[in-house]
């Protein structure tokens, strides 16, 4: 598993448990897509290639999981291949990895605040005087040239 950093995030997955994992790192894709090929080895299936995005992103990223999660060993670990719903327990994990991440990147702000979107009040824009134009100058009409 990843080492722990000051930079790690948690955050629990109902019905499946808590997770720590890494901020991504340009180094990271690099050795996600590394791992995506290796589990992938150029075979065109959509399911693989689904399960290969998962699997990747999880052993590369992952500090630490509930008991029996381990991303070095994905391939091996038994409990999910015994459980029912398996596969829909490793998309919720990298569901709610991708939404954390998501919520970092800079414009992600929810309320819509000073994006103009969402409940504010941005109907009014007060500028002063001096940058206002004149209503009306000698020579110059409405349109401009």
């Amino acid at each position: 598993m990843r080492v722990p950093k000051d930079t790690d995030f948690s955050f629990d997955v109902e019905g499946v448990g808590s997770f720590v994992f890494g901020r991504r790192t340009f180094g990271d894709r690099i050795a996600i897509r590394r791992e995506y090929a290796r589990l992938t080895q150029n075979v065109d299936d959509i399911q693989l290639a689904s399960l290969a995005v998962v699997a990747s992103n999880l052993k590369v990223l992952m500090v630490s999981g509930p008991a029996g999660w381990n991303p070095d060993a994905l391939e091996t670990m038994d409990f999910l291949m015994d459980e029912e719903g398996a596969e829909d327990k490793l998309f919720a994990v990298y569901d709610a990895l991708r939404a954390t991440e998501d919520s970092f990147r800079k414009g992600s702000d929810k309320t819509g605040e000073g994006s103009g979107a969402g409940n504010v009040a941005d109907d009014v824009v007060l500028v002063s005087e001096e940058v206002q134009p004149a209503a009306e100058r000698p020579g110059v009409s409405g349109a401009h040239a």
